[in-house]
């Protein structure tokens, strides 16, 4: 039953489970509770505690460099408008300590009874003479703790893991409370706009409901400061460009109990993404594939290490061990940013464009899908085609710059001090756009089918003066370009896919296959879980064991041998175990990778170390992967068959192994595995 009580120092809001109480003093929210089970998450009712109660704080310049913050939290008392599904708290002004800001706030809280949810927005209306550049709401500020240290934990954006009772950081800068201060931006370091907070019996699900991505990331601070102990606060931090005499609506942002497993706050997001979301045009033949073969032509300093020629070749490595997928790295296509010379990409001669279109067309004859490695994001900024009207723009009016060339020779792999410097561009440019669609085209009209999308991301706000969208609508904007992109792919071919750097809920619409350089497993895991509607692929440079595991969670192998110098059959040895994994894959596709991943839920499990067991769910029944790392091991999986799809008719559990045997199992709720050295198993139950 929803319901509010409105007498006393708080505001009690009640939807399904959730106890919600409002400071009546300042609009913070001082107690979070789940009533069905009395565990309380929030507990900042005592009075001295009141100055870690949080809701809203906002962020602007006073001059261009000096940072100013406005909060709730020391601002008048908010007015109070009860409405047929929450309330609203109304902030005439905002104040930053005793200063005015000339910001104006209206919050709405609605309550969602069957979703024991309430659900903020926040209008700001700018009254002041500064701009405001940043919004942290709702923020939930206090938190000390359900479990304590080592049994509670918070999974930021379906992948990153933190210990809230981590701080102070150990390490870093001292300065500016930077060691209680954390941050994971949305589409670089986390995936999806989720946090959950989760301890033993219970947890909290944070839920940012944005239907576009916007610039910002989630936010976490330890309140003490300098003093001792944890006041944990946390929220969305939004980047917002909101003028003089402008205003802007906050998307809606959720937050909910449940009973302490953060699968919960991905499955209840995605509940959510399926009310919008449109897949990828993926082809069965990528969902079905091991992975792909990185090779480098030419290193990004220049280093020969393969020729066009010879493409034809590499890719019928590939075939031989199951990988039907060459992504080629070279010089002239990876990008414009690391090249000290005058070159746009694709800027091939006539005869290389010949030789080019032979080899491809040969490849593509021979049953390889071939894509390269291209960032239209970045520019050398003495390069020639660089126009200065496409760059990315700080507040202050400055280019956004990065550095990106890479030595094969001096100690140091990337080498700032040679330069070029590159410029990050626009993706709200529409001249730009244009370019990229012009050079997609191009690029397809080479022989190429698929494409390595490098760097598929705008994070930070764009204050260039541009066609698309606000500042902070660059992510947004940058997601249109992708969108067209992979559109241009699919009209050339239908068996093309797009791979893209990091990953994105949003922009996994459009990207068929992610990876990162800097993936490690644990993320990764809750990634494959937290976003099942793609396709997550690992970086593995021969290694039998790191290969088995992505297989068993589903994912590709993004091969990189010998640093992706060599072809596949560098490595022999390593060369057959992929073939192995890529025809296991095939045979038990139907249940795995087509099925639904469901990590360890429903598990039972007793496993040695370096022993991983997964779940996956179809319509055919369960079955779970298993993998084995360099000593081998056992593996006890007990299945409940409550957690997955009932199934008519009696089934039959057979375990597949890597050498192609399959074998009956007795019993199809209980098995025990043994696994040799870097073995992966199927076991359908």
């Amino acid at each position: 039953m929803t319901t509010m009580c409105t007498t006393g120092q708080y505001l009690e809001l009640q939807a399904g489970h959730l106890l919600l109480c409002v400071d009546r003093a300042s609009g913070g929210i001082a107690r979070i509770e789940h009533r069905a089970t009395g565990i309380v998450h929030l507990d900042a009712t005592a009075r001295e505690h009141a100055g870690y109660r949080r809701l809203l704080e906002v962020i602007g310049p006073a001059g261009i460099r000096v940072a100013r913050q406005g909060s709730s939290q020391t601002s008048p008392p908010p007015i109070i408008e009860p409405h047929a599904s929450g309330i609203t708290l109304i902030y005439p002004e905002l104040m930053a300590g005793d200063e005015r800001t000339g910001i104006e706030a209206r919050v709405t809280i609605d309550l969602v009874e069957e979703h024991d949810e309430a659900r903020f927005t926040v209008t700001l209306v700018n009254h002041g003479d500064e701009p405001l550049t940043e919004v942290h709401f709702p923020v939930i500020g206090g938190w000390q703790g359900v479990g304590g240290p080592g049994r509670d934990q918070m999974i930021v954006g379906g992948n990153v893991a933190h210990d809230p009772h981590g701080f102070p950081i150990p390490k870093g800068i001292p300065f500016l409370r930077a060691r209680q201060r954390q941050m994971e931006i949305l589409s670089v370091s986390s995936y999806t706009p989720w946090i959950d907070l989760s301890g033993p019996g219970g947890g909290i699900a944070y839920l940012n409901y944005m239907p576009r991505p916007l610039a910002g990331g989630a936010y976490i601070e330890n309140l003490a400061g300098y003093e001792e102990g944890l006041y944990l606060a946390y929220g969305w931090a939004f980047q917002p460009l909101i003028p003089p005499c402008g205003s802007w609506t906050s998307p809606t942002v959720g937050i909910s109990v449940h009973d302490g497993d953060w699968h919960e706050t991905a499955d209840k997001y995605n509940r959510w993404v399926a009310t919008w979301y449109q897949p990828a045009p993926t082809p069965l033949s990528a969902k079905l594939s091991i992975g792909y073969q990185n090779v480098m032509l030419r290193a990004f300093d220049g280093q020969p290490h393969h020729s066009i020629d010879s493409i034809p070749a590499l890719a019928r490595v590939g075939r031989t061990y199951g990988v039907n997928h060459l992504a080629i790295w070279d010089y002239l296509i990876s990008g414009n940013y690391g090249r000290a010379d005058n070159h746009d990409l694709l800027d091939y001669s006539a005869e290389e464009k010949e030789s080019l279109r032979r080899a491809l067309l040969q490849a593509k004859e021979e049953g390889t899908n071939v894509s390269a490695l291209i960032n239209f994001r970045l520019a050398n900024s003495r390069s020639s085609v660089y126009d200065e009207k496409e760059a990315v723009r700080n507040l202050d009016g400055s280019p956004r710059v990065e550095q990106w060339s890479g030595s094969s020779y001096h100690y140091t792999f990337w080498t700032p001090h040679l330069g070029p410097v590159c410029h990050v561009l626009s993706p709200r440019s529409e001249q730009w756009r244009q370019r990229v669609y012009r050079q997609t085209e191009e690029y397809l009209a080479l022989g190429f089918t698929s494409m390595f999308y490098d760097q598929p991301f705008q994070f930070h706000p764009d204050y260039s003066v541009q066609e698309h969208g606000a500042p902070d609508e660059s992510p947004a904007a940058c997601q249109d370009v992708i969108a067209e992109v992979r559109r241009l792919l699919a009209r050339n071919n239908p068996e093309s896919y797009l791979i893209g750097e990091q990953c994105s809920v949003h922009a996994s619409q459009y990207i068929d296959i992610w990876m990162s350089w800097y993936m490690s497993f644990p993320p990764v895991e809750r990634t494959c879980y937290a976003i099942p509607y793609t396709i997550n692929s690992y970086p593995v440079d021969g290694n039998a064991w790191q290969a088995s595991k992505t297989f068993a969670l589903g994912m590709q192998l993004c091969l990189c041998t010998c640093g992706i110098e060599q072809p596949l059959d560098a490595k022999p040895a390593f060369a057959a175990h992929v073939a192995q994994l890529a025809a296991l894959r095939q045979t038990c596709a139907e249940r795995t990778v087509l099925g639904h991943f469901r990590h360890t839920r429903g598990l039972d499990l007793d496993l040695d170390d370096d022993v991983c067991v997964y779940a996956y769910d179809s319509a055919h029944g369960p079955a779970v992967t298993a993998a084995a790392g360099a000593n081998g091991g056992r593996a006890v999986i007990r299945l409940n068959r409550d957690a997955f799809q009932a199934v008519p008719g009696a089934q039959q559990a057979t375990l597949f192994r890597l050498d192609g045997s399959q074998t009956s199992l007795a019993a199809n709720d209980h098995i025990e595995v043994e696994l040799a050295p870097n073995e992966a198993v199927v076991a359908y139950l």
